[in-house]
């Protein structure tokens, strides 16, 4: 997953998946190196 994907994966989560997740930032920041 390039930085580009990332950054807008995030950016989508952060409209999206808080209704999901309760604001918490899941497995993908430890997914990444």
């Amino acid at each position: 997953m390039s930085a580009k994907e990332m950054a807008a994966y995030i950016f989508e989560f952060s409209k999206t998946g808080q209704q999901f997740y309760n604001g918490k930032l899941l497995q993908v920041s430890s997914s990444t190196p």
